[in-house]
């Protein structure tokens, strides 16, 4: 197998404050450094935090969930659930066990993408709706 080494990087997980950095070479060129990769659609950091993938996702859902207000907004409710159990759901629960967020903020971000949904699907904007009452009739 060929490896080129313009696209191959560094990097050292660590939670120490000061790891330790050695210089890696590959075909003759020292590779750099980077604080965070995309390995199969998951953003792992040399800390080992998870915030930069939620946050990934988090905006990846919001716009896809953007998209789908503009160009559906006139459509029936089941075409809007539709589309976003495919679309939108399956952006935010991808290799979900694996980055399983614990962290309240992390919770939250993926909760506020989830309730505007909610709004979505049913055509319920009004403030004095409960979005906990339109999740459970959507199932």
């Amino acid at each position: 197998m060929k490896f080129n080494p313009s696209k191959c990087n560094i990097m050292s997980i660590a939670r120490s404050r000061s790891p330790f950095t050695y210089l890696y070479s590959l075909c003759g060129q020292v590779l750099s450094s980077v604080p965070e990769a995309r390995y199969l659609g998951i953003m792992v950091t040399d800390e080992l935090s998870w915030f930069s993938h939620v946050l990934s996702i988090y905006s990846k859902a919001n716009s896809t969930l953007g998209f789908l207000h503009r160009n559906l907004r006139r459509c029936l409710a089941k075409l809007k659930q539709s589309a976003y159990i495919s679309l939108v759901c399956s952006t935010l629960e991808y290799a979900a066990s694996v980055w399983d967020p614990h962290l309240a903020k992390d919770i939250n971000k993926l909760e506020n993408t989830q309730r505007s949904s909610t709004r979505f699907v049913k055509g319920d904007y009004c403030m004095t709706s409960s979005v906990t009452q339109m999740l459970q009739e959507l199932g």
